[in-house]
C-alpha cells in the first residue's frame, strides 16, 4: 500500500509538473487573450448599492466611458455597473425585486439595446463565498491556457486576440486595452454596427421600450433616473440614426441627456474606436455629464 501511495504520489508530480511546463511554454509563445470579470464585479459592487448610491447601468459605452471618481458629489458613492452586451434591466429588476433604491441611475440607451440579453445579475446571489469563486474562475480563465482556450484556438486558427487587456478598479471602472492602432479597432467596431444595422428590427425595439418604460414606471418616486446617449463618431452614428427617434425615448425617460453627436469628428483622443471614449477624454466627459445632469435635476 505505501508503494502504491508513492507511485501514486510520483505520478501526480510528474503530471502537475507537464501541466505546469505546458503552461509556461504557452504563456512564452502564444498571446493571451483578457477576458471581460463580469461576474466578480456584479458581486463585489451590487452589495453596496443603497440609497446614497449612484448606479451607472448599460452597455460598454458607459463603462469605458464614465469615471466615477470625476462624478462623485456630496455623499454620494458612484457604481459602474455598466457591462458589455448589457442594458441594465437585469440589475434594475434585481433592485426592484429586493426594494433597494439608489438615489440615481445612469441608464445608457442606442438604438441597439434591444439586442442586448443581459448577464442575469437579478438570478445571482451575492455573497463573500460567491465573490471568492467568481475571482478565482477569473484568475484561472486570464491565465490559464489550459482552463480557457479560446487563446490556443486563436493561435491555430492564426488569429491573435483582439482584447488584450481588461480589468475593473473597485469602483467598476475599467481600463482597457485592445489590439492595433486607432483606425483598425474604428473598422473593427464599424462592421459590428454595419451588422447590426442589418439586423435591425423595429418590433424587438419597441419590446425593449415598451420594457423600459415599465421598469421606469416602478422606479417613479423612489429613483432619479437619467437616460444617456453616449457620444460616438459621426461613422458610427450615422448607422444608428436611423432608427433613433428622440421624441419617443424622451417620452419614457424623465430626463434625457443626448451627447449622441456631440464630438462627431473621428478622433483619437477623443475616442477610443469611433464607439467608446478614450480613457483621458473619458475623465473629462464625466465631469461635464455630472454637471448636465445637475442642472437637469434643478431645472426640473
Amino acid at each position: 500500500m505505501r508503494k502504491f501511495i508513492q507511485q501514486l504520489g510520483f505520478f501526480t508530480a510528474v503530471f502537475i509538473c507537464i501541466i505546469l511546463l505546458f503552461e509556461l511554454f504557452c504563456h512564452i509563445s502564444i498571446p493571451k487573450i483578457s477576458h471581460h470579470n463580469i461576474h466578480a464585479k456584479s458581486q463585489l459592487l451590487i452589495p453596496q448599492i443603497d440609497s446614497n448610491a449612484v448606479v451607472i447601468l448599460g452597455d460598454s459605452r458607459l463603462e469605458w466611458g464614465l469615471k466615477t471618481q470625476e462624478m462623485a458629489q456630496g455623499k454620494e458613492h458612484i457604481l459602474n455597473l455598466a457591462f458589455p452586451g448589457s442594458n441594465g434591466f437585469d440589475i434594475i429588476r434585481y433592485m426592484i425585486n429586493n426594494e433597494i433604491y439608489p438615489k440615481k441611475i445612469l441608464l445608457g440607451f442606442t438604438p441597439n439595446y434591444w439586442t442586448y440579453h443581459n448577464h442575469q445579475m437579478d438570478k445571482e446571489e451575492y455573497s463573500t463565498m460567491n465573490l471568492f469563486k467568481t475571482t478565482i474562475k477569473y484568475w484561472l480563465t486570464q491565465h490559464s491556457f489550459l482552463y480557457d482556450k479560446t487563446s490556443l484556438d486563436l493561435y491555430f486558427k492564426g488569429e491573435k486576440p483582439y482584447f488584450i487587456h481588461h480589468d475593473y478598479d473597485e469602483y467598476g471602472n475599467v481600463l482597457v486595452k485592445e489590439r492595433g492602432d486607432f483606425h483598425e479597432r474604428e473598422k473593427h467596431q464599424l462592421e459590428l454596427y454595419a451588422d447590426l444595422n442589418k439586423k435591425f428590427n423595429r418590433d424587438s425595439l419597441n419590446t425593449y421600450l415598451n420594457e423600459l418604460a415599465q421598469l421606469l414606471d416602478e422606479l417613479k418616486g423612489r429613483t432619479s433616473v437619467y437616460g444617456i446617449y453616449m457620444p460616438v463618431s459621426d461613422t458610427i452614428f450615422s448607422l444608428e440614426k436611423p432608427h433613433y427617434q428622440p421624441s419617443e425615448v424622451n417620452a419614457i425617460f424623465e430626463n434625457f441627456l443626448d451627447f449622441s453627436s456631440s464630438f462627431a469628428n473621428n478622433d483619437s483622443t477623443i475616442f477610443y474606436d469611433g464607439s467608446h471614449l478614450s480613457p483621458g477624454f473619458a475623465r473629462e466627459f464625466s465631469k461635464n455629464l455630472a454637471a448636465a445632469a445637475k442642472q437637469k435635476q434643478g431645472g426640473r
